[in-house]
Parts: C-alpha cells; sequence; structure tokens
C-alpha cells in the first residue's frame, strides 16, 4: 500500500508516517511538505493513480456489491469477497455473520439486504439463515448439510421452496 501526505508542518507529516508504518508494516509512506515540494507530490499522485484498482467506497456497517463481488468493511478492515467464496450467512441480533470456509466475518446489515444484494444463488432456508445453493451437499426436512460438513436449519415450512429452488438450481447447472 502507498500513502502520500501533503502537509505544511513536517513535524506533523512525520509523526503521522510513523504511525503509519506501525499499523501498516509494509507500507511505503511519502511526505511532501512545503510550497517546493508540491510538484512533486503531483507526480507523486499521478504515478499511484496509475496502480490503483477503484472499488466502491465502503462505510462500516454497509455491504455493497460491484462486478460480482462484495464489498464490506469492519472496524479494522476492508473486504473485497467473491459471493460463491461464501457458505452461507447467519443472523445474530442486528448482525450478520458471513462463514467462509476460513473465516467469519460479522457485520452490520439485515438478512433481507443481504438476500437482495446476492439474489438468485442463495435461498432463506430459515429467518436467520441464507445458504449459498453452490455450496450444498444435501437437505433433509429439518436442515442443509453443506460442503464443509457444517449444517444450517431449513425451516419446516420452507422445505417445499427450497426443494424446488435446488432442483432450479441444480437443472441449470450449478449457475
Amino acid at each position: 500500500m502507498k500513502v502520500a501526505i501533503c502537509d505544511g508542518d513536517r513535524e506533523k507529516c512525520e509523526k503521522l508516517r510513523r504511525i503509519i508504518q506501525g499499523q501498516e508494516p509494509g507500507c511505503e509512506v511519502k511526505c511532501f511538505c512545503g510550497e517546493d515540494q508540491w510538484k512533486e507530490a503531483g507526480r507523486y499522485f499521478q504515478a499511484m493513480m496509475k496502480e490503483v484498482r477503484c472499488l466502491p467506497a465502503s462505510v462500516p456497517g454497509e455491504v455493497e456489491a460491484s462486478q460480482g463481488r462484495l464489498y464490506f468493511q469492519t472496524k479494522s478492515r476492508s473486504y473485497d469477497l467473491c459471493p460463491e467464496e461464501i457458505l452461507y450467512i447467519e443472523s445474530r441480533r442486528r448482525k450478520v455473520e458471513i462463514h467462509t470456509a476460513g473465516e467469519i466475518f460479522s457485520i452490520y446489515a439485515t438478512m433481507k439486504g443481504m438476500e437482495e444484494l446476492l439474489g438468485e444463488g442463495f435461498f432463506r432456508c430459515h429467518r436467520g439463515y441464507l445458504v449459498n445453493l453452490s455450496r450444498v451437499k444435501g437437505y433433509d426436512v429439518g436442515c442443509v448439510r453443506l460442503e464443509n460438513g457444517e449444517t444450517v436449519y431449513l425451516a419446516r415450512e420452507k422445505y417445499p421452496d427450497f426443494a424446488r429452488a435446488y432442483a432450479r438450481y441444480l437443472d441449470s447447472g450449478g449457475q
């Protein structure tokens, strides 16, 4: 990661550079202080912009979908997640937990909002669970078994709809 700091106060600039490098050890931080360095700062910014990959701005607690990816931010980090990586989403109070094979992400969002963002490849099998149909290994009345061995609840009244949705998913070649 590269960071550029422009400020007339060199001492403040250097203090901020040390803080950033302490939190992000591999980060390249450049300080530009005073009018004599503004042209150099402009050239540096132009070079940086060639390397920038534009991602949707994401505010903590907001989840966005763009170009087939999911973008969200926690207090400490921003994430760029492919929906295929998601096993299931679980509702916990006012948050949702996004379960992947390697990690669980806890963010402020609603199940309804996640359902709308993720679309047809996911099914709301219970008021507290949204499963990725591509990760389903099998199902019975009462539960959905996922490829990693975990099971999630399948509400009795959702069973017929889930069976139809999963059959449609399989008939479409898993698309």
